[in-house]
């Protein structure tokens, strides 16, 4: 079976860009490219900042984009999203009826839950009581089976400035563990693919649409030179009985790194703002 992934699209609406770049354009290139290369996967995880800032007009370009995908999508949420008006927008998109966008894909593979990490006015992502509640119920349904799990916020630390800005899930890794057969977990929010293992479970954290972030580990530092590229992801997975790949696939080559200055740098706390958001970062 083949899945693929779209990350941090971080989309604008028309006539705008993002750190100088034109979003709308990058995603429309993305799922195109996915369309003809990709075209037999089983199913799309759209895995959260989906919109720069939530304009019911920025997915409205996200749905123009996603037109040659002739796959099944599922709709996940990131810091930068909006529910109200990516519900608006995908009135299709799978949710749990409780005001929160996760959902659940069964196949002869596993389970896969999809997740909802955002929390209105916070860079970082919640899972709150009523979504630990929801994932225990639906890991309960298959114990023992095997299940991936897909969030927007990774609940482990890459080693730079987003370890403060990951998820908070109390009892996240002791539920999973619980399970018996999470197989992987899956997330995005670093504009940087890694990977590892977090509590006896493999991850994969994949990079993104929008821009992606060199190899910058440590705190925010004026005395640190960050580099932000041009470059973009999409992700493709292969997945049978036996194993697991997760392609990154590359399909905007290095361009001109993007302006430095285009990104606050200095203490986290002190760049902060703006209901939730990190100007010039996630």
């Amino acid at each position: 079976m083949k899945f693929v992934i779209l990350s941090d699209l971080h989309i604008v609406p028309p006539g705008e860009t993002s750190h100088g770049v034109d979003t709308g354009a990058r995603a429309r290139r993305a799922a195109a490219e996915l369309a003809a290369n990709h075209a037999d996967a089983a199913f799309c995880v759209l895995l959260g900042d989906l919109a720069d800032h939530g304009a019911p007009e920025a997915y409205a370009v996200l749905r123009d984009a996603l037109a040659p995908l002739h796959m099944p999508v599922h709709f996940m949420l990131g810091n930068h999203d909006n529910r109200t008006n990516l519900l608006a927008a995908f009135p299709e998109a799978a949710h749990a009826g409780d005001g929160f966008v996760q959902s659940v894909r069964d196949t002869e593979l596993g389970r896969f839950i999809f997740l909802d990490s955002h929390e209105p006015g916070h860079v970082n992502g919640l899972l709150c009581p009523t979504r630990l509640a929801w994932l225990q119920a639906r890991l309960d349904e298959v114990a023992g089976q095997p299940t991936y799990v897909f969030v927007h916020h990774p609940p482990f630390n890459v080693g730079n400035f987003m370890d403060d800005i990951k998820l908070t899930a109390p009892g996240l890794a002791a539920m999973l563990k619980a399970h018996g057969n999470v197989q992987h977990l899956f997330s995005g929010h670093t504009h940087r693919h890694s990977s590892g293992i977090w509590n006896g479970i493999p991850f994969a954290n994949v990079g993104a649409v929008h821009y992606n972030c060199g190899l910058q580990l440590g705190g925010i530092d004026d005395s640190i030179q960050y580099r932000y590229d041009t470059l973009g992801y999409s992700s493709v997975v292969l997945l049978d009985a036996e194993q697991m790949i997760v392609h990154p696939n590359e399909y905007i080559s290095p361009g001109t790194p993007l302006d430095p200055a285009m990104f606050p740098t200095g203490p986290l706390k002190a760049i902060i703002a703006d209901g939730g958001r990190v100007p010039g970062h996630h």
